[in-house]
């Protein structure tokens, strides 16, 4: 599917240029507003530059979206960490009210599986890498912690604190 973005919808053409799809409650997407999750039908388009404000989750085979972060109480998106064994996108981020938040969408279905708002401490406290992926649980980095999630319920295992200072180099020896 060729995607095609207009002052007034997001269309899918095939290849031979006819429309699959139109999706006019998305207008004025440009290039920088669009990122692709590989090695998927997925897109997120992304309302007010990369990964900050609403992002919305699109099947590109049917134009069908699939997830808003702002319909499900999200302000900003700062972050998106997708879980491949599970096709699951977790997206960190501030909720209307303030808050740090995990929320993790099952993108097969496009339900909200969990909301975790308890773990981070503080706005200092960012992700510093993409997600591990257990059977039963997610690891998550921060440059705090390394935080072990309950896959089903978001709630906090275990979390081992680690230091993300940079190396420092001996003085060369004259």
């Amino acid at each position: 599917v060729l995607l095609v973005a207009t002052k007034d919808a997001l269309y899918g053409l095939s290849p031979e240029g006819q429309e699959v799809w139109k999706a006019d409650d998305i207008e004025n997407i440009k290039e920088g507003n669009l990122d692709i999750i590989e090695n998927t039908p997925y897109i997120v388009l992304v309302k007010s530059g990369i990964l900050k404000g609403t992002n919305k989750v699109v099947d590109v085979v049917t134009g069908k979206t699939i997830f808003n972060s702002a319909d499900n109480g999200m302000a900003n998106v700062t972050k998106r960490l997708y879980l491949s064994k599970s096709n699951k996108l977790i997206f960190y981020g501030g909720s209307k009210n303030g808050t740090l938040m995990l929320l993790m969408v099952d993108l097969s279905t496009g339900q909200k599986v969990w909301e975790q708002t308890k773990i981070f401490e503080k706005n200092s406290e960012q992700i510093v890498s993409e997600a591990g992926e257990l059977n039963d649980a997610v690891l998550i980095a921060t440059n705090k912690r390394i935080y072990k999630l309950n896959k089903a319920t978001g709630e906090e295992m275990f979390n081992v604190d680690m230091k993300s200072d940079m190396p420092v180099l001996a003085p060369k020896k004259k």
